[in-house]
């Protein structure tokens, strides 16, 4: 009889210990060869775009002071969480492909670590995804409450609760990790990682986790969504009449981009999720049922769409986030001297002395009504600086700043 368990990347699989081995290969039962063709292509694509667009995210962030606020620390977190996925669990999935099935060469250390990272990193994925949704929840629908502000303090100290919570939940894989030396009964030694799910307790963890970190965020998160969609379309209705207004499409477009990060997040996992509910409901003969190359086939599809959730944040980013778009394309252009911040507007006249006004607003277009009308008190400083080019002509830049006369949260701490 077969014994279910989870094989080497906390994966469902069929330990094939009780299988005899077919004659034709002392190494195990045959692998498709078109899985391992079409996983490895996945795979790493999925690893070279992943590292490269995770990289990227908080390198644009750290690079624009406007763009460092509660929201994007919090996407920076998701970045460097998926690192983790990429450079960590994604490789051992490479080496499995190429090795002979429930064969563990990566040792007892990383049979122990992989699962537990891969674990640990989709638990604060759904935890700071739900954190952020609140934050945005209290500055779209409760504007008014002063008390609560999601400080850039407040923020960091968030991620470090976030990542005790994931770390402690996912620890007792640390145990439930097995790592063997099992001999088939051609006489072949393998070594072998497998999560066993034979104890009741082992059960109920793993449905657990299921439940408080996928289930749970996924019901909570389409409620917040739902309350912010209505009030984005109560504001643009009673606060503007115009739903061509800047303040009310910024809005928007913050909440599209962190609706589909959260829309891909939970669908990329889902075929995981469902895969091990269902190996946990059902009766061990019928897994069997499925013949291993249909097992393979859905093992890897779980696998891949995984990692696909890990790669695929720095480009929905760039899809829905006019921002991000434009921040990622600075650092790939590198034509900063002639760049202006985004809230510069420059008047030139061509002639033998060139006037440049400058004028920098204490708010964003992508400011909250509310503070904008509280804000909206100014007062005027100026300064002139004199600067001689090579010519014989003579540069005049004259700045104007508008510094508000009170304490009012700024822009980049309310929008993406």
């Amino acid at each position: 009889m077969e014994e279910l368990s989870l094989l080497s990347n906390n994966t469902p699989s069929i330990n094939m210990s009780d299988y005899e081995r077919p004659p034709i290969s002392r190494e195990g039962p045959i692998f498709p060869e078109y899985i391992k063709i079409v996983s490895t292509l996945f795979c790493s694509l999925v690893l070279v775009v992943g590292v490269i667009g995770n990289i990227l995210v908080p390198l644009v962030i750290f690079k624009n002071r406007d763009m460092r606020n509660s929201t994007n620390y919090f996407l920076i977190n998701l970045s460097l969480a998926d690192l983790l996925v990429l450079l960590i669990c994604l490789p051992s999935v490479l080496v499995e492909l190429h090795t002979p099935p429930d064969t563990w060469v990566l040792g007892h250390a990383m049979c122990k670590l992989v699962p537990y990272v891969e674990v640990s990193v989709v638990h604060a994925s759904a935890l700071s995804l739900v954190v952020i949704s609140l934050e945005r929840y209290h500055v779209i629908c409760r504007p008014l409450q002063a008390g609560y502000r999601c400080t850039k303090s407040r923020a960091i100290t968030a991620v470090f609760i976030i990542w005790i919570l994931a770390l402690l939940s996912a620890s007792p894989l640390l145990v439930l990790s097995e790592y063997q030396v099992i001999r088939f009964l051609d006489g072949t030694l393998n070594p072998n990682c497998i999560t066993v799910m034979e104890t009741l307790w082992s059960k109920c963890y793993f449905v657990s986790i299921t439940v408080l970190f996928f289930f749970v965020p996924l019901l909570l998160l389409i409620g917040i969504y739902t309350v912010i969609s209505r009030q984005l379309l109560i504001d643009t209705y009673d606060l503007t009449h115009n739903q061509d207004n800047p303040q009310m499409k910024a809005r928007r477009q913050v909440v599209v981009m962190l609706a589909t990060v959260v829309l891909f997040f939970f669908l990329c996992l889902m075929p995981m999720k469902v895969f091990y509910l269902w190996i946990l409901a059902v009766p061990t003969e019928t897994v069997a049922t499925l013949g291993l190359e249909a097992f393979f086939n859905l093992l890897y599809f779980c696998r891949v769409m995984h990692y696909i959730n890990s790669s695929i944040n720095p480009i929905l980013y760039n899809m829905t986030s006019t921002k991000f778009r434009t921040s990622f394309l600075k650092v790939f252009t590198r034509k900063r001297g002639n760049l202006h911040r985004e809230d510069t507007y420059s008047n030139t006249s061509y002639n033998n002395q060139t006037v440049t006004n400058k004028i920098r607003l204490q708010y964003s277009t992508s400011y909250s009504m509310v503070y904008k009308t509280v804000c909206s008190e100014t007062h005027v400083s100026h300064q002139n600086s004199y600067k001689s080019t090579g010519s014989s002509s003579s540069q005049i830049t004259k700045q104007s700043f508008l510094t508000s006369r009170y304490d009012c949260p700024s822009a980049t701490e309310s929008f993406v």
